[in-house]
């Protein structure tokens, strides 16, 4: 069964509801955006083939990782779809992740816009986000230390020891927003 629309006019139908805002993706408050869902964008995926073929490349725009559930269900994703991964435009990394990270990152060459928090946690290792650095090119990047008391141990001196390197790299670089809050 077909819906019977055009993809072209599907995607006009279906964007405003699916993609991310560029206010969201690169909100730096204290508390993430995505900490709250309202109603599973995939739900989009079962209405028909049409729907599925046509929203899929919408829903994987924008990445946002949040726990290491949500890391394995990606990296799940990618290996059986690694097409899904060219579809990554937008990557918001709360986290650290390990070294699952690196293979994310690995299968998503299209990241333009990246934001991540800088504060991770000291039973995770950075690693992988910190050779991730090195691969992705952005063009825009948010960081935070988004928790209301700043996590300081030896993976977030790591990470921004990293990072401080890596970033006169970035070539396309053209916008960084950073929000960093001082502890009294």
């Amino acid at each position: 069964m077909t819906c019977g629309l055009p993809a072209e006019l599907l995607i006009e139908i279906l964007s405003p509801s699916l993609l991310v805002p560029d206010a969201m993706f690169a909100d730096n408050g204290a508390v993430s955006p995505f900490s709250k869902v309202d109603r599973p964008a995939s739900n989009a995926l079962l209405v028909c083939k049409d729907w599925m073929r046509v929203v899929t490349p919408l829903l994987y725009y924008t990445v946002t990782l949040r726990s290491m559930a949500q890391a394995n269900a990606l990296e799940f994703a990618l290996t059986n779809n690694p097409e899904f991964g060219k579809f990554i435009r937008r990557l918001r990394i709360e986290g650290s992740y390990g070294d699952i990270i690196w293979e994310l990152v690995k299968a998503a060459p299209n990241v333009i816009d990246l934001c991540m928090t800088l504060s991770v946690r000291s039973d995770v290792s950075s690693a992988g986000l910190i050779r991730s650095l090195a691969y992705i090119k952005p063009r825009s990047v948010v960081l935070t230390l988004a928790p209301k008391k700043p996590i300081m141990n030896k993976n977030h001196k790591a990470l921004l020891d990293a990072l401080c390197c890596q970033i006169s790299l970035w070539t396309r670089l053209v916008c960084t927003h950073l929000r960093l809050q001082i502890m009294a």
